[in-house]
């Protein structure tokens, strides 16, 4: 069982004035500020505007950049491409370590529930500790539920609650349990009942949110209230003090009778009877892992739950792999620029030509040019005249 306190919240965003507040006059200094605040925007506009251009230039050229969309090196491509393989592995290899690296499961008196191991790819076992001595079960497939069996457990609790606040009780049921409260208030109260953390989350931002709870209860003086349970889950039973008067803090004792269903467990599946601390191999089979706090444990303790890491999953995923990427692609930019270069130099060599004597050049101009004379007969030289001399 887990308890929490909180404060009521109803989604709407609050205004005030801090120090007093003046309204409904009309005021010079505001008004000259207003004059001097358009005046300055709007001697500045203009030059706004071209710093505002010359950024969005300067952040789309970066991006050209950075998604190789814009002309550059081959040498430039390649290292950016190295970059985002180096930076995507790494990443990678952080997050998926962080995610699998440690979680820890809340476990109540009475509790018997799965754990959520880690990744049995990144995981080579998982090793469980607990502060109170529990029973530690390992099987191939999920357990089934035997709704004909039941345990009672009784946990009383008490608390007062403030005007606009909530106190909640939380408890791991399985499918098939029934709770039955039976409570004592020195005045009226509304009692919730939610599924999971989703819902709750949502109540806790917005009291008006009428499709996160299940059920709500308008408790007055004493009485019961009964619930079955449906589905197997987390469940919040919140009480709650809406009063909008000021009025002094209500005090509320509880008393829940908890008829609880239990998995079907044999004595060949139980790995850590008993125990503290209990090591689980993964080895590539699928492993449910079952833990069971006995009735007479005083107190509610968490499962922490530990993945030592598959070292060679995580050089081939996020080492190997990233490295047979990078090879390729810096390949194919190799290959491709050295078949682009070679198409330039052949569409270059094509437009030089080779005139010898015996040639004419044709296409230029409206006809064929004469570049000399066919034979030596034809060159004549002759020299200027006396009077073209003087």
């Amino acid at each position: 069982m887990t308890h929490g306190i909180g404060a009521i919240a109803t989604g709407a965003i609050a205004t005030g004035c801090a120090g007093g507040c003046s309204g409904g006059g009309f005021s010079s200094a505001a008004f000259n500020a207003g004059v001097f605040a358009g005046a300055a925007s709007s001697s500045s506009r203009r030059r706004r505007n071209n710093e505002g251009t010359g950024s969005c230039c300067l952040l789309c050229s970066f991006i050209l950049f950075f998604t190789c969309l814009m002309k550059m090196k081959p040498r430039t491509r390649i290292i950016l491409t190295w970059f985002y393989v180096i930076l995507g592995a790494v990443v990678a290899t952080v997050l998926t370590f962080k995610h699998n690296a440690r979680a820890k499961v809340p476990i109540s008196p009475s509790d018997m529930r799965i754990v959520n191991q880690p990744s049995m790819v990144f995981c080579d076992r998982v090793e469980l500790d607990c502060s109170s001595l529990i029973d530690y079960y390992v099987m191939k497939h999920e357990p089934s539920i035997d709704e004909s069996k039941v345990i009672n457990y009784t946990e009383n609790v008490n608390g007062n609650i403030e005007r606009d606040t909530y106190e909640y009780w939380v408890f791991y049921l399985l499918k098939g349990s029934n709770v039955k409260m039976s409570y004592v208030i020195s005045d009226s109260i509304v009692l919730y009942v939610f599924k999971g953390d989703d819902g709750f989350n949502k109540w806790k931002k917005d009291v008006n949110c009428y499709d996160c709870y299940l059920k709500r209860w308008f408790l007055f003086n004493s009485g019961t209230a009964e619930y079955d349970i449906i589905e197997t889950d987390q469940y919040y039973y919140v009480f709650s003090n809406e009063d909008q008067f000021v009025l002094p803090s209500k005090r509320v004792d509880v008393t829940f009778q908890l008829s609880r269903t239990r998995y079907v467990l044999d004595d060949v599946n139980i790995r850590c009877p008993n125990t503290f601390d209990c090591t689980v191999e993964l080895n590539g089979e699928p492993q449910v892992i079952v833990v069971r706090m006995p009735e007479h444990s005083s107190f509610d303790s968490p499962v922490n739950v530990y993945c030592r890491p598959r070292v060679y999953m995580y050089f081939l995923l996020y080492a190997l792999a990233p490295c047979v990427v990078g090879i390729c692609v810096t390949v194919a930019i190799y290959r491709f620029t050295r078949l682009k270069n070679s198409s330039q130099r052949d569409r270059s060599e094509s437009r030089v030509h080779i005139v010898s004597n015996d040639e004419r050049l044709s296409g230029f101009g409206y006809g064929s040019v004469q570049l000399g004379p066919n034979n030596q007969s034809d060159a004549v030289i002759r020299p200027s005249s006396y009077s073209a001399a003087q």
